[in-house]
């Protein structure tokens, strides 16, 4: 009988491994290559592997956007990781202060119900000076869905002036699940290469 007992419990253990691989919360990824090919975005990183890309382009070239989008069919909100580059203009473009930025997110952000600032911080990334921001609100849980509801979101942000032009990275999913692939969000910058077109 104990015989049993030990096995019943070795197969418990495994189960429980199994599902935190499965969920996402054991914070080993496998990570896949991507170089930006819109024009304006120059950069080169890792993403999660089977995570969806998407490249866009703004009106009259006035952006250029990747959004790497969790790769799940579940009820789950899906998470994401983008990463945008917004040129900001000649000569007759006004001083640029990434605080003004990062203050317009948070103006913006804070219409949304249950909104919050977790923490607010300047530092540099290959070089450059950064604002982070951390924040909270509510939001929907499923785009398009009548039986959308609305659930606790937490949102990391990263802006960077590289070269006259305005880099946000962005990092969003639900706050039950946001600890989970923000390790991942953290690789990105680690392998972040700004390149010269």
């Amino acid at each position: 009988m104990r015989g049993v007992i030990e096995s019943f419990g070795a197969w418990i253990i495994i189960g429980v491994v199994c599902m935190v691989n499965n969920c996402g919360c054991s914070g080993s990824f496998q990570y896949a290559p991507y170089s930006s090919k819109v024009p304006g975005l120059r950069v080169s990183l890792e993403y999660i592997s089977g995570w969806k890309v998407q490249e866009t382009r703004g009106d009259r070239g006035s952006s250029a956007h990747v959004i790497f989008i969790e790769n799940s069919t579940g009820e789950e909100m899906q998470a994401f990781m983008s990463v945008t580059a917004t040129p900001l203009g000649g000569a007759d473009t006004p001083a640029f202060d990434l605080q003004s930025a990062a203050e317009d997110i948070v103006k913006k952000r804070s219409q949304f119900k249950g909104f919050s600032v977790i923490s607010r911080s300047a530092g540099t990334l290959a070089g450059s000076a950064t604002q982070e921001l951390l924040l909270a609100y509510r939001g929907l849980n499923k785009l398009y869905r009548t039986d959308a509801e609305l659930i606790p979101i937490k949102e990391r942000i990263v802006l960077c002036l590289k070269g006259g032009t305005l880099y946000s990275f962005i990092y969003q999913s639900s706050e039950r699940r946001f600890d989970a692939f923000n390790k991942a969000f953290n690789h990105v910058f680690t392998t972040l290469v700004f390149k010269t077109e």
